[in-house]
């Protein structure tokens, strides 16, 4: 999988996050989002497969499900019991008037 695989990736599942949203604006993204989401969850399994048979040995087994796992339960358990209550999204630090002057001066500089 490439760098520029996954970061498409992120960016769908973002955009999912805001389905709500999303459904007012692109009335079709909502079903190519989910295809998306399918084919990301359908990608992912093939890559954790192992590669030869048999895969049911402690010497051939392919432990990489096994992380997989317990990176998303952890994650998922972290989510659940603290960061829904505390994390509602980012916060905007500065007038539009200010972010125009910053980006000018970066302009500018780079």
């Amino acid at each position: 999988m490439s760098v520029g695989t996954r970061s498409a990736d992120v960016e769908t599942l973002h955009r999912l996050g805001y389905a709500q949203e999303l459904r007012r604006r692109m009335s079709t993204f909502s079903t190519l989002g989910w295809i998306a989401v399918i084919w990301i969850a359908f990608i992912a399994i093939l890559f954790v497969l192992p590669q030869a048979a048999p895969g049911n040995t402690l010497t051939t087994f392919s432990y990489a499900a096994v992380a997989v796992a317990v990176v998303l339960v952890y994650a998922g358990g972290y989510w659940f019991l603290s960061a829904k209550n505390w994390f509602k999204e980012p916060k905007v630090q500065g007038t539009p008037e200010e972010l125009a002057k910053i980006e000018a001066e970066l302009a500018a500089a780079g």
